[in-house]
């Protein structure tokens, strides 16, 4: 029976304290990650234009 006992105080002080980490990561500050690394070129991936999946399609949409 202490068994039982022990396990559900330390699982409600557990609770407890996960509730607190979670009402405390809503107060973080966001912070945004930089885009490039330095001395890295932009790729067109990084600049947001957008690239062909397939190599056997031209930006016409018609097989080459």
């Amino acid at each position: 029976m202490a068994l039982a006992d022990g396990l559900h105080t330390g699982f409600f002080v557990l609770v407890g304290v996960s509730v607190a980490i979670i009402i405390l990561t809503l107060f973080l500050k966001d912070v945004p990650l930089r885009k490039t690394a330095p001395g890295t070129p932009e790729t067109p991936i990084a600049k947001g234009e957008a690239i062909a999946a397939d190599p056997l399609v031209s930006e016409s949409n018609e097989r080459v």
